[in-house]
């Protein structure tokens, strides 16, 4: 555990991303700690927040964006989507020669708002937005979290129920192979 004045955090360091994550046990923490900047040894560190996938989260993915710029595509997506969704995060690929934009495989991390008298679901969210220059195309798909171990869907590796048999029954065998 790590104190930022008042607040703790959990730091979780991934070797293989080159990543540290600071994980707050709730959300006033994080956000008194996002707005700040940390010195490590002499680096200014600036904290940005993650989303961690839940089951109102939905991918949406723009194959072709050619005739409409990066620009006036993110202000018409959010006009058009931001009463149904949050949209949390948005990637573009990027030519590194020429810095401009590839027009093509826009994807959108979005979550459904949910309100006490209606449900948003991903049906309800509209395939296509007509823009002056033509009609752009958006397709879905819901993010499902799944087993690392098993690859079945619906559980992580931390409740899995082929590795809790497997300690049970004391064949670690199966473990060993995907672990090593």
């Amino acid at each position: 555990m790590y104190n930022y004045g008042e607040c703790k955090a959990r730091m979780v360091h991934d070797y293989i991303k080159r990543i540290t994550y600071y994980v707050f046990d709730n959300v006033e923490d994080s956000d008194k700690v996002l707005n700040a900047e940390i010195d490590d040894l002499g680096n200014k560190i600036k904290m940005f927040r993650t989303a961690s996938v839940e089951s109102d989260m939905v991918i949406a993915s723009i194959p072709n964006f050619r005739d409409i710029g990066v620009v006036n595509l993110v202000k018409l997506l959010y006009s058009e989507l931001s009463p149904l969704v949050t949209i949390l995060d948005i990637s573009a690929w990027r030519s590194n020669e020429t810095y401009e934009f590839v027009p093509y495989k826009m994807r959108l991390m979005l979550k459904l708002k949910n309100t006490p008298t209606e449900k948003t679901n991903i049906t309800s969210l509209p395939t296509s937005i007509l823009s002056d220059h033509g009609e752009i195309k958006i397709t879905y798909s819901e993010c499902i979290s799944t087993c690392e171990f098993c690859k079945k869907s619906k559980h992580r590796r931390s409740v899995c129920p082929d590795i809790t048999s497997s300690f049970s029954n004391g064949n670690l065998s199966t473990l060993h192979s995907f672990y090593y």
